[in-house]
This record gives structure tokens, sequence and C-alpha cells, in this order.
């Protein structure tokens, strides 16, 4: 039987990267996923490669409607919610001197925001399924980047939402497990371009020193969704409030300026 037969997930930021293969392997795994996203054209191939176990809605996590808006269309497409992932995030980079109010207020709208808002507006729904929550983080939340001040805030923020609801959800025996994931260096395709960017060689990736790679490669993005559906199956059961570190280095800054 497969981990996630008849069950339905919702996965945010999932039109491509992380979310993309979490969607692919939840359908491989028998469940319906409804994916979210800014892109509508990505939204679109990805529900045609996924068929028709799959549906799509186009929105930012920022406005705090389309949060509430995005769980009741999934209960109205699919009949139930057995699942919420909780992937979109706002990559922003800044320094403590390009640190800006404003950029830091966005970034946690997002980050933060949008997966409390979409927690509180799931959990009738998924209290009706025991159901099961995951919050992908990061491995910033455990050491910080000097370069993603605010984005590290962010994420260590998720850490203690995730633990202040699992807490809250078993004293209140709404039978709804929630757990966190703090992802390390991911080679997505995003990835690869913000490297190429930064002035590293085209097939950077095939030439990381040892220290970087110690298993031999990076982290794909595929790695990343084999954990999330365990996470999400009853395997897991009964643990919440679980934070589980998905890194080679986990203590160690997951981006390089150089390959110096």
């Amino acid at each position: 039987m497969k981990n996630l037969s008849n069950k339905v997930i919702l996965i945010t930021g999932a039109t491509k990267g992380i979310g993309a293969a979490i969607a692919r392997n939840c359908i491989e795994e028998g469940a319906q996923v409804m994916i979210t996203g800014l892109e509508e054209d990505l939204a679109k191939s990805l529900c045609t490669e996924l068929g028709s176990q799959s549906s799509y809605q186009v929105g930012n996590l920022a406005d705090s409607s389309f949060c509430t808006d995005v769980i009741q269309y999934t209960f109205d497409k699919f009949g139930k919610l057995d699942g919420l992932v909780n992937n979109a995030a706002l990559i922003q980079r800044d320094t403590l001197d390009q640190f800006q109010p404003e950029t830091f207020l966005e970034v946690m709208k997002v980050n933060v925001l949008a997966p409390l808002l979409l927690i509180k507006a799931a959990t009738p729904f998924l209290e009706n399924t025991r159901g099961s929550i995951v919050n992908i983080g990061s491995t910033n939340a455990l050491c910080g980047e000097e370069n993603q001040v605010s984005y590290s805030a962010s994420k260590a923020a998720l850490v203690n939402v995730t633990q202040t609801v699992a807490n809250y959800f078993s004293l209140q025996r709404k039978g709804i497990r929630v757990n966190h994931l703090n992802v390390g260096w991911v080679l997505t395709e995003a990835e690869i371009e913000r490297k190429v960017a930064d002035g590293f060689p085209p097939g950077w990736q095939n030439n990381l020193p040892e220290s970087d790679i110690p298993f031999g490669r990076m982290i794909l993005p595929e790695d990343i969704a084999h954990q999330v559906v365990f996470w999400l199956s009853d395997k897991s059961f009964p643990a919440t409030g679980a934070i589980v570190t998905v890194s080679q280095n986990p203590y160690k800054k997951k981006t390089r300026t150089s390959l110096g």
C-alpha cells in the first residue's frame, strides 16, 4: 500500500524546486494534491504532468485572504484535507548593513505569518482527518547566514511556530501532528542560477569541495520530498513537534560566496 493513499495534501510554493518535487512524490504515493504558486504557467504545466489527481491555485501568500481561500478551495475541490506542507518562502538577501524594516516585514509575512494563517484555516479540516502538517525550514535557523539576516530570522521563528502549534494541538486533543524540516543546501534550478549570478562558473555544482558535500553530492529536491512524505504519512505517527535537520553540514552555513 502506498504511504499517502487517498490522502489530500496542500503544498505551498509548489510550482518548482522542492515544492514541485514534493507534489510529484505525493502523487506517486497515492495522494491528491493542491499546489499553490505565483506563476500560473508553471502551475498549469505541473498539473498537466501530475494528472487528474492534482489541481492548483495561483496567489500570493502575503495576501492573508488567499491563505484562507486556498484552504477552502482545496476542501471544495477534493472533499477533505489530510495534510498541509508549508514550503513557500520569500528568500531575501540582506546583510546587517542592508537591513530594512520594510523588507524584514515582507519576509516575515510570507515565511511566518502565512504558515500560521494556513494552519489556523486548515485546523477544522485536519481535525476531521487527524491530519499532518510539515513546515519546511532551513539550517539558517540554526546558524544564520551573514547575507540573509531577514530570511534566517524568519526560519528561526518558524521553528518556534512549529513547536508552539504542535503543543497546542496536543493539549487541545485536536489529533493533528506538526513537524518541521530544517533543510540544508539543495540543488534546485533556482540555486544553480543564483550561484552563476554570483560569479560561479557553469557546472559549479560538479566541482564542489568535499567539505561541502561529504556524502558525495548535493541534496536534491527529491531527497527532501521523500522526507516530507514520511512526515505526512501515518508511518511517522505519533511524532509531533519534531525539528529534523536534513543536511550534510547541519551547523555550517549552507551557501558559498566563492569556490576558493
